[in-house]
Formats: C-alpha cells, structure tokens, sequence
C-alpha cells in the first residue's frame, strides 16, 4: 500500500470538509463556526455527520476572490473578524488557512487534487444586471465545484436572491448541458435568513458595502453530486430538515415594523400614513393589490408584477431632471454591447463556443473576461448635495428622487 494511500484512508472516515467560495470579508465563516462549535444540530447536515460517527471532525476552508490587500481596503471589519476567528477554539471545527485570489469557476484546476463533502457561495454576481452573463459564472461555479465534491451525495449550495435562478436560467442551462447533466442534480432550496446566521453581512464585492436594506429575499439552493438515488435520497430528507429548522429559527414580525419609502427612505408607522406620503411625494400609491397580472412600461417595454413597482421604475428612470436612465452596464458593459452570439449554424470555426455559457467568444481570454466581476470606476458625486455614489445610474435616480423641482 502506498504512502498516499496511508494517509488519505483516515481523513475520509473521520473528517468532512467544507469549502467556502467568495467569502469577502469571512464573516459567513465566523457564522458557520461558531453554529458548527455550539449548535451543530441547528444544521440537519451537520448533525447527520456527527450521527453517522462521533469522532467526526469539520474542516473549513475559507476563500475570498480578493487578495489579502484589497480585503483589506475594502473591508474594515476584516481584522475584528480574523480576531473573532482565532478565539474560536472546539475539537470538532478546523478552520484551514484562508485562502486569497481564489477563482471559484476555476478551482477544478487550482484545487484538483483536494474533494470536499460541501461547498457554499453566497450571492455569486459580477457587477453588472446582466443575466446571460450572472447566469454564465454560477454554471461555471456549478461545473468547477462539482469536479471538486465527493460523488458520495456531496453538496454545493448556491444562495441567490429569490427568482434569480429563474431569470438567470441556471437550471435550464443546466439540463441542457452535457457537462452538468449527468452528475448533476437539483433538489430544491431553503430559505435564507440572517437570523440563521448570526454575526453574518451579505456585502457587494466591488464597494464592500452591505445588502443588509435592501428588502429581498434569498435562497440556499442544494445540488447534490449524483451517484446513486440513496445518496440523493438522503440529501433530499437533510435538505427538508434544514427548511424546518429554519423557519422554526424565524422570529415573527410584530405588525408595528417601521415602513420605509422606497423612493426617499422616509419612515412611516403606519401604512396609510406611507400610502399618503407615497401619492403626494412620488405620485403613485405605495402599495398594490396581488395580482396575476402583468405591467408593461410603455416606454421601454419592462414588465412588472404589480402597478406600483412599474410607477416606482417610471419615477426613477423615465421622469425628473434625468430622463432615461440606463444601467451602467448598458453604457459600459462591453459584451453588452457586443451582444455576444449565440452559438448557431453560422458560428466561424474560429471562435470559442462555451457550453457553459452557451455564448460565442472570439478567443479564450474574452471568454475570461466575460466572467471577471465587473470593476468600479471612479465615484460619482451629487453636485447638489455632496453624496456619493459607485454607478452614475443610483446618481441620477437620486437626483430624481431627492433634488426634481
């Protein structure tokens, strides 16, 4: 028997890893820790590891795509959250070294000789509203972590914010892919809170700021690396488990929650006294019946789901000192632009064709380009009152919203 062999047996009967991709600041690492060190039953994964084994240890591996000096600069709790780390102390966790400038759609050949039971991302997004390419990098994510999960039922959890793995078409890409298709299987979602985990901030990798107002509503989805129906099976009945113990971790709204305007962050105790302020200040009606039905803007064609959320897109982009705002990516996006081709009977033998992508490239590094996040230019600032901003789009809204006469 080899060495390699001697060394390897012991690990994968008595530890399980766990590898975390586009962690910024580390601060969903400290949440898993301190959850798998104090309350490992909270998570019905955890504790079918623990069940199976009781001497069965968790290794961590946190990543960021950052280096260590943009984390940094970026994130100024990063050293308060290195510090929370190092007095975490419990025979059953290993937090590994973290690891810096890691390439989630590329670990598959940056970690091709390490496997691990789960891998999680958290809100995976390059920068720009683009959902061709959004939906380009988390099928790479898809494919690369797969390469690197046990083919015993091991997991990768994809959170996103709710409807996004529609819009962006992950699953139907998925299905049609035969790189994903065979090994790869989808088994549902469970609900994100923050109340699950404590100590964590959802921030944007290119300002480090917090997504902690913005009012929407994320999903952790599970796919399982397939090997039998029994391993998918299992992860199935984990997978309902954790949606319970979830939900169950959820504490109920008292009905007097402070209302906020969308358009000027104004707060309301009362939701006449929003509706009011709503259709005097911003001309439309602050909340909307539910509906099956479908808006349409009649100047640029978007659709929405309610007749209030349209009249919020009209204020902000087709009214007020600034007409016709487009989102940055719009104006500087260059494969938007571009529009990149889709693959077809025409397609030149001399282009790169991604499956993943299922887009046309004229070379590998475009296509490497493709899925880098989008960078920050310089900021803008309000010339009327002083505030600023990372995209010239949220300028021009504010302008609308806060300084139209």
């Amino acid at each position: 028997m080899s060495t390699a062999t001697e060394k390897t047996t012991p690990i994968e009967s008595s530890s399980k890893k766990v590898l975390l991709l586009g962690d910024g600041d580390f601060t969903f690492t400290l949440a898993l820790y301190n959850k798998i060190s104090k309350r490992r039953s909270d998570l019905p994964l955890l504790a079918s590891w623990w069940a199976s084994e009781d001497e069965v240890s968790v290794e961590i591996t946190p990543t960021c795509f950052d280096t260590k000096e943009e984390v940094l600069s970026k994130y100024s709790n990063f050293e308060t959250t290195c510090k929370q780390l190092s007095k975490v102390k419990s025979k059953r966790v290993k937090l590994a070294e973290i690891q810096y400038g890691v390439d989630a759609t590329t670990i598959h050949e940056t970690h091709k000789n390490e496997k691990w039971d789960l891998i999680i991302f958290n809100n995976p997004h390059l920068g720009v509203e683009n959902k061709k390419r959004n939906g380009g990098l988390c099928m790479h994510i898809l494919y690369s972590s797969l390469q690197c999960t046990e083919k015993s039922g091991g997991q990768i959890w994809i959170t996103l914010v709710k409807e996004q793995l529609e819009q962006w078409q992950i699953l139907q890409t998925a299905s049609n892919t035969s790189m994903l298709k065979t090994d790869l299987r989808y088994l549902g979602s469970f609900s994100f809170l923050d109340t699950f985990w404590p100590g964590y901030t959802c921030r944007r990798h290119q300002s480090g700021k917090s997504f902690r107002n913005v009012a929407f509503e994320s999903l952790t989805h599970v796919f399982v690396h397939f090997k039998n129906r029994m391993s998918t099976t299992f992860a199935q009945q984990v997978l309902q488990q954790t949606q319970q113990k979830i939900l169950q971790s959820q504490t109920p709204k008292k009905e007097s929650t402070v209302l906020k305007c969308h358009c000027c962050d104004q707060t309301f105790t009362e939701q006449r006294s929003l509706d009011t302020h709503f259709k005097h200040k911003h001309g439309a009606v602050a909340t909307d019946q539910k509906t099956n039905e479908s808006f349409s803007c009649s100047l640029c064609k978007a659709t929405f789901h309610n007749h209030d959320a349209m009249t919020k897109h009209y204020i902000s982009v087709h009214s007020g000192q600034h007409l016709n705002v487009k989102p940055d990516w719009k104006e500087n996006d260059f494969f938007a632009q571009r529009n990149i081709i889709q693959h077809s009977s025409d397609s030149s033998s001399t282009h790169y064709f991604c499956e993943l992508c299922d887009a046309l490239f004229s070379d590998q590094e475009e296509h490497k380009q493709y899925l880098s996040p989008t960078p920050i230019t310089s900021r803008v600032i309000c010339d009327v009152c002083g505030q600023e901003f990372v995209a010239t789009r949220d300028l021009l809204q504010h302008k609308n919203f806060k300084h139209s006469t």
